[in-house]
């Protein structure tokens, strides 16, 4: 194993392995893991990091995802930064839909060889309950999104809504959602068009404008870096399933 990769690993995996909603792993540039937490392994559906470590991510997830992982992973290698807070929307293995806030870090070996690794922190965005809502005033802030999803919902609107300035309404919803106002809406327009796309015969065009993306065109590429399926294929696996 890569020393720089040992490091890291005596550096974060205590850190990491109590905290029960934050999936952490270390890849090397073959994208085998190299070190997992609890979190992972539960995530994958396996009983121990044995199981886990040297195998690669098309060995443990499904299609989809393999592809946006590999592609995240590459922009990591060439580029030598890191991605932080890319939203993703996966199923997991139980059926089940869970929404994860993902930021992958490079490892360098310190010596000019450039990048050894990848460290990726992937956090679980559990819904906060309607009481929560109610006491930090964003109840009728997340209404209004859910209403006006074909509208540009400008974020100082959303706050104004909400009777706070722009500063205390992003503390409050990174603070409940763990998500930016601008992040939080984008989970909204996702959601809704997943459920378009499985429950109406609307076309992918309708479905972009009807969940305020510009075009279908815009709407394909976020569709497909959230869920890491163009809206078509999400359109025909859900069918036949």
């Amino acid at each position: 194993m890569n020393v720089a990769i040992e490091r890291a690993i005596a550096l974060t995996d205590r850190l990491f392995e109590p905290l029960g909603d934050v999936v952490y792993c270390i890849k090397d540039t073959e994208g085998r893991y190299m070190a997992v937490n609890s979190a992972f392994v539960e995530r994958v559906n396996l009983r121990t990091k044995d199981e886990v470590i040297g195998r690669t991510a098309e060995e443990l997830f499904a299609a989809p995802l393999v592809s946006t992982y590999i592609e995240q992973d590459a922009e990591v290698f060439d580029t030598g930064s890191s991605i932080t807070d890319r939203l993703e929307r996966i199923t997991n293995r139980d059926g089940s839909i869970g929404w994860y806030l993902a930021s992958k870090h490079p490892i360098h070996d310190g010596r000019g060889t450039g990048v050894v690794g990848l460290i990726g922190v992937s956090q679980d965005l559990h819904a906060p309950s309607t009481g929560d809502l109610k006491l930090s005033r964003l109840a009728e802030v997340v209404d209004h999104i859910h209403a006006n999803l074909d509208d540009t919902l400008r974020v100082d609107d959303l706050a104004n809504l909400a009777g706070l300035s722009l500063a205390q309404f992003d503390r409050r919803m990174r603070k409940v959602f763990r998500l930016s106002a601008k992040q939080f809406v984008m989970k909204c327009r996702i959601e809704e068009a997943s459920r378009l796309l499985v429950e109406s015969d609307q076309s992918i065009g309708e479905i972009a404008l009807v969940c305020g993306f510009s075009d279908q065109s815009a709407f394909t590429r976020q569709f497909k870096a959230t869920t890491g399926l163009p809206p078509g294929e999400f359109r025909n696996q859900a069918a036949n399933s």
